[in-house]
């Protein structure tokens, strides 16, 4: 089977963004998905995002960016008008410094437009002197990651492309299906190394409450509330574009996919569960949604930040019982 040829492929370690350092005893980041246009609700997703910043004690450090970046086929090319309109103009230059930070970004079904090509400009854009010159775009590979440091502690995240688990895509990008794989495989040996390394998982405080801003458009899902303990440790998230948990009745099908280790899945919770790894950030479903999976692996939906609808794909499945779900408002996690 296509699974034991996988298994026995040589497994390419994960491509290291650049780092971003916090001088502060806590690290706070934003994180958005599905925005893809620079529609009215995007706007007011980012205009939310840049007034959380100013409160926060901290300022956010970065922001995760979860796929879909780019309604309805992604961009055709480095020069594409739409990493301004879309991105830049929207999320960066309408909001002073506000959200100047580092946008680690991932890719969305929607990115690989009519192809592969379409992502890889997602990708070249992030090395690209020109046109991303203050490097605040950071995708370097369809997988790769980073470190978060403060001053008594470290975050290490992970960028995941899960696009394989989507017919869709496949037929787009047929390579995905088997290579999504050596992703999952290349992420289980990452963070094999740093289990290895030391720096373990440690206790933190998790909500689940939505606050609805005055506008009464765009809420917020406040993700993790506390720094780990002790000096040097480490917390692990993970990123990527379809969540593995969701009340959306076809979006969850996708979502199984990639969390099961069955027959055709992708094996990615028991990798999850194996390391420790705190949470996972994704999209795909255009609602706020969280859920304590295996192993009390903390999975976070912040799929409702700007596209054409905020909903459940399919309607909602009622034999999907997540902790907390939301598709009244756009919004964003922090």
């Amino acid at each position: 089977s296509h699974l034991r040829a996988a298994a026995a492929a040589t497994t390419t370690p994960m491509v290291r963004a650049d780092d971003v350092y916090v001088d502060a005893d806590e690290i706070v980041f934003l994180a958005v998905s599905d925005f893809g246009h620079a529609s009215a609700a995007t706007r007011r997703v980012a205009a939310a995002m840049a007034a959380c910043a100013r409160a926060e004690r901290t300022k956010p450090a970065f922001v995760l960016v979860c796929g879909d970046n780019f309604y309805p086929d992604g961009v055709t090319g480095v020069d594409d008008v739409r990493f301004d309109t879309v991105w830049r103009n929207v999320f960066i230059d309408a909001h002073g410094d506000d959200l100047r930070v580092p946008h680690y970004v991932v890719l969305g079904n929607h990115d690989y437009g009519r192809g592969a090509l379409y992502a890889d400009a997602q990708i070249a854009f992030s090395g690209c002197n020109t046109r991303n010159a203050d490097r605040l775009w950071r995708m370097p590979a369809r997988n790769y990651r980073f470190t978060a440091h403060a001053r008594s502690f470290h975050i290490d995240l992970f960028a995941l492309d899960t696009n394989g688990a989507q017919f869709s895509v496949r037929r787009r990008a047929p390579f995905l299906e088997n290579d999504m794989h050596e992703y999952v495989r290349a992420l289980d040996a990452t963070l094999g190394e740093l289990r290895g390394s030391g720096g373990g998982v440690t206790t933190t405080t998790t909500t689940t409450t939505t606050t609805t801003t005055t506008t009464a458009t765009t809420a917020t899902t406040t993700m993790i509330a506390a720094a780990p303990d002790g000096g040097g440790a480490a917390h692990r998230f993970v990123f990527f574009h379809h969540a593995l948990y969701t009340r959306g009745a076809l979006h969850g099908t996708i979502g199984r996919c990639v969390r099961s280790s069955g027959a055709g899945g992708y094996g990615l919770e028991a990798v999850l569960e194996r390391h420790d790894v705190l949470a996972t950030v994704a999209g795909h479903e255009h609602a706020l949604q969280y859920h304590e999976g295996v192993g009390g692996c903390h999975h976070w939906c912040v799929g409702a930040s700007g596209g054409a609808y905020v909903g459940y794909y399919g309607g909602v499945d009622d034999n999907t019982d997540i902790d907390f779900s939301t598709a009244r408002h756009y919004g964003f996690g922090v």
